[in-house]
């Protein structure tokens, strides 16, 4: 889903966010432990600088692991062109 362009009264043109996405459909077991595996580790990096490091290698450069929220979490090395791809596609101010 994306979001699209509106014109405000001054006749500027303003991205306008795509609405909220909602874990529908998941039960409350899974969105707690989403919830769970994500807020820990920001808690824990905030805190320390490191938000897991028995699970989430600290950051080492461009061939770093990274983690990935999902039903099951997981951390893995990935080809970093497949995220730069992701990013390219993303728009969040268009003419």
């Amino acid at each position: 889903m994306t979001g699209s362009n509106t014109t405000n009264f001054t006749g500027s043109t303003r991205y306008r966010r795509p609405p909220k996405r909602t874990c529908k459909g998941e039960t409350e077991e899974t969105k707690n432990a989403l919830i769970e595996a994500m807020h820990t580790p920001w808690v824990r990096f905030a805190k320390t600088g490191e938000p897991d490091p028995e699970n989430w290698p600290k950051y080492d450069g461009y061939n770093s692991e990274i983690r990935i929220f999902d039903r099951k979490t997981t951390t893995k090395l990935v080809r970093r062109k497949e995220l730069m791809d992701v990013w390219g596609e993303l728009r969040f101010y268009e003419d």
